[in-house]
């Protein structure tokens, strides 16, 4: 869309998660299948590591930190009905040694039905008073209890204390008598520093494989995409600011390379996380989970309420950034006509109403952020609230073990971490998204030139030129060039004069072939320049332009044009023999100089005459001048008139100039007036029709003639 500030959008914002453009996007995904499906996998891998921690956890407080066991005395079942029952759970059971009696550790009595357990306890099956268990393996064990032998009752396979007496033994025997848990503990720590490491080389490696994936497909996108832009048509560049293919070559693309680094991998693994919390929930505890999974419905209407106004104000405030980006740039590069005009405080008040306008939506943005962020804060402690109330009271009456309850409250905290981080990546999505529509949708314009029907090799020739009633207009309502006919003859020079707008440089860019005739041809060597490649028909042509264009790099670069094969020795050559080569000496690193993007460092004149070097090099069959003395001082256009001399020797030349001293050696000169071809012939049949050429003449003499007075 248009603004007042001059500044094109290519579309409004896209959905956030259009499949059709990730669909486009496949062909650049299909080279990178390998690398990216061994990425998810280290992916899934380290997103497993971390959720082994807080089961590790559960491990460690039941199994070594917090234990007890209760008798299980098996001949107190007279009841058939208690037998059978105890008969179904005496895979819970550890054998004492002793014939009837076992032991129920508080972690197995947890997987019995509650109801169940209730009535063996009633029926004096299970006792209630809990004890530690201590294996008569271990001789430092059977040391303390050999030392403690009242505190302690002895079976053949183990030995019981009763766990308000631990706190009569000293911490030496304690810690002799607990050292098969400080070693289940040790081991424990072991493992979850294990998995720590394993986590960390997963994601270090993944990260590695994730950039490379992420850079190689960028940057086949890019170069695709700079293929595309090369491809079309001047017409094509006419309506397309360089600015806006500049952002769509390099933030947007980036804008896609951030987007497969964090989303991407953030919702792939956070999907994982939320699955792999929600089974492992589950399976310690159905209930506790099914109450946990009971606020997924306002966390689903908060974040469905958060993406529709952070979608707004994130158009809005890229549209606004767009529109500073532009009144900056023209800022910049217009800063001599502004400080010229004085327009300073225009130019500030402009941008401080922009700047203050994006400074007001990023608090809009701020402010849904500041409500969103702290709701699903308030439900995830609503959500450890629960936990801690239901998980409690099932620890009070022994339904759960504590172990289970710590492992539920670092799972819900991990539980709402992806959660926040889609939260948070939100805006990298959006902003992709809408970058990858914009890069499509580029890709989806075609304003290249019509393909040959069948193409015509090079003509053999020295470069005959001939149009043949031609008609061309920039629109199809504006006609430019209005039954258009002429030839030059090979080796000839053409001169073409007129006022502004009568088409002279339309004619060049049509037997360029940067644009299409409307109606009629150009002919080259008597062959369509239709039925030419057109890289092949614009290799024969040398284009001195009236504004010189210099690449960053050397001069010798400059020259070259990054032509294979082009040797130093011929560069030199042709600089001395338009006579570049002397300021080129003069320059610090001689013909090695850097230039800038450019070459604002050098004259006008010293930038046409390197112009004039590249054409020489390329040897061309066919020259175009396009006003190539126009700004230029007396001393150095007479070192360019001498050049050309050399050029255009034996070379089919067409010289567009406006001042007519320039041309009075051409073999044929045209004047063109409105887009028509008015008169036709030598500068003195020209001058003796005393028609609009006689005129020009005239004018342009009596000006030398006012400039030559003394104070003019």
């Amino acid at each position: 869309m248009w603004d007042g500030y001059g500044y094109y959008e290519g579309g409004q914002l896209g959905k956030p998660y259009d499949l059709r453009l990730l669909r486009r996007l496949l062909p650049y995904i299909r080279p990178y299948t390998r690398l990216l499906l061994l990425t998810s996998f280290l992916i899934l891998a380290a997103a497993g590591a971390d959720l082994v921690l807080p089961y590790l956890t559960k491990i460690a407080i039941d199994r070594f930190i917090v234990i007890s066991y209760q008798k299980v005395s098996l001949s107190e079942a007279a009841d058939p009905r208690l037998l059978e029952l105890t008969q179904s759970y005496r895979r819970l059971f550890r054998s004492s040694g002793k014939p009837g009696l076992y032991f129920l550790s508080g972690e197995n009595a947890r997987k019995m039905e509650l109801q169940d357990l209730n009535r063996l306890k009633a029926a004096g099956i299970i006792q209630p008073e809990p004890y530690y268990l201590a294996d008569k393996e271990s001789g430092r064990t059977m040391a303390v209890i050999r030392k403690h032998p009242s505190l302690f009752e002895q079976f053949p396979e183990a030995a019981l204390i009763k766990v308000e007496d631990l706190g009569r033994l000293g911490r030496e025997d304690l810690s002799g008598l607990r050292s098969g848990d400080i070693k289940g503990l040790a081991w424990i720590a072991l493992i979850g520093a294990g998995a720590l490491l394993l986590g960390f080389m997963f994601n270090f490696v993944q990260v590695i494989l994730l950039e490379a994936a992420g850079q190689r497909l960028t940057h086949d996108l890019r170069q695709d995409l700079l293929n595309h832009i090369l491809k079309q048509s001047l017409a094509f560049h006419d309506r397309s600011p360089s600015g806006r293919l500049v952002a769509r070559l390099t933030n947007d693309i980036q804008n896609l390379n951030e987007m497969i680094k964090s989303v991407a991998v953030t919702l792939f693994e956070d999907a994982f996380v939320l699955i792999g919390i929600a089974v492992i929930l589950i399976h310690i505890n159905l209930r506790l989970a099914l109450l946990t999974f009971t606020l997924l419905p306002g966390i689903l209407l908060v974040s469905m309420i958060f993406r529709r106004r952070a979608r707004d104000v994130f158009r809005d405030l890229r549209h606004k950034v767009s529109q500073i980006n532009t009144v900056f740039g023209e800022t910049i590069s217009g800063i001599r006509v502004i400080q010229a005009f004085r327009r300073e405080k225009f130019n500030r008040e402009r941008f401080g109403e922009l700047n203050h306008e994006n400074y007001l939506i990023g608090m809009r943005q701020i402010r849904v952020f500041a409500v969103f962020m702290p709701l699903i804060e308030v439900i995830s402690a609503t959500a450890l609230g629960l936990v801690i109330w239901y998980g409690g009271i099932s620890v009070i009456k022994e339904a759960m073990t504590l172990g289970a309850v710590v492992a539920f409250i670092g799972y819900v905290r991990k539980f709402f971490q992806p959660i926040r981080d889609v939260a948070e990546k939100y805006n990298i999505l959006q902003s992709a998204m809408a970058s990858l529509e914009r890069v499509f949708g580029l890709l989806d314009q075609r304003w290249e030139l019509p393909p040959p029907a069948a193409k015509q090799p090079l003509p053999p020739g020295r470069g005959e030129i001939r149009f043949d009633q031609v008609n061309f207009g920039y629109r199809p309502d504006e006609p430019v060039l209005k039954d258009v006919s002429f030839s030059v003859p090979p080796g000839r020079t053409l001169a073409i004069v007129g006022a502004t707008g009568s088409g002279k440089t339309s004619i060049i860019n049509l037997l360029l072939r940067f644009y299409e005739v409307d109606t009629g041809r150009i002919l080259v060597d008597g062959v369509d320049i239709r039925e030419l490649d057109p890289a092949e028909h614009r290799s024969r042509i040398g284009l001195v332009m009236q504004e010189v264009f210099l690449f960053a790099g050397t001069v010798m670069e400059n020259i070259a044009l990054s032509r294979d094969g082009m040797s130093p020795e011929r560069i030199k050559a042709a600089a001395r023999a338009v006579s570049a080569a002397d300021f080129i000496e003069a320059l610090p690193a001689g013909y090695d100089q850097h230039l800038g993007e450019g070459g604002l460092s050098l004259s006008v004149g010293q930038r046409q005459l390197l112009s004039l070097a590249r054409v020489l090099v390329q040897d061309p069959q066919i020259l175009i001048l396009d006003e190539a003395t126009a700004f230029i001082d007396s001393e150095t256009e007479k070192l360019i008139e001498s050049a050309l001399a050399r050029l255009t020797a034996g070379r089919t030349s067409i010289i567009i100039a406006h001042r007519l001293s320039t041309i009075r050696r051409a073999d044929r000169i045209l004047v063109l007036h409105q887009g028509r071809v008015l008169e036709t012939g030598t500068h003195a049949e020209l001058l003796a029709r005393q028609g609009l050429y006689y005129r020009l003449h005239q004018f342009q003499f009596k000006e030398n003639e006012l400039a030559k007075q003394p104070g003019s």
